[in-house]
């Protein structure tokens, strides 16, 4: 049996790809997104879970999340650009 990496395209998924072409912390892209940070929270820890997004969090205060894109994640975005005429 083959196991086919499938990643959902919608809006949110794919401007947050976008977004962090650089790398870039949780709450800028939130400001990027303007939307709730638990949802984008869920989005972004399925996009670590699955491999797309790296992230490194820096303990004590400031508490800060920095992502990145994984080289899996270069890839489902230079393949959406080329879907999507990025």
């Amino acid at each position: 049996m083959t196991k086919f990496d499938v990643l959902i395209i919608n809006e949110k998924t794919l401007n947050i790809l976008t977004f962090l072409k650089r790398p870039n912390c949780f709450n800028e892209l939130l400001r990027y997104i303007k939307g709730s940070s638990t949802t984008l929270k869920d989005y972004v820890d399925r996009l670590v879970e699955e491999g797309y997004i790296a992230e490194e969090r820096m303990e004590g205060f400031p508490y800060k999340r920095t992502m990145s894109l994984t080289e899996k994640g270069r890839k489902a975005i230079k393949h959406m650009g080329m879907l999507h005429g990025l």
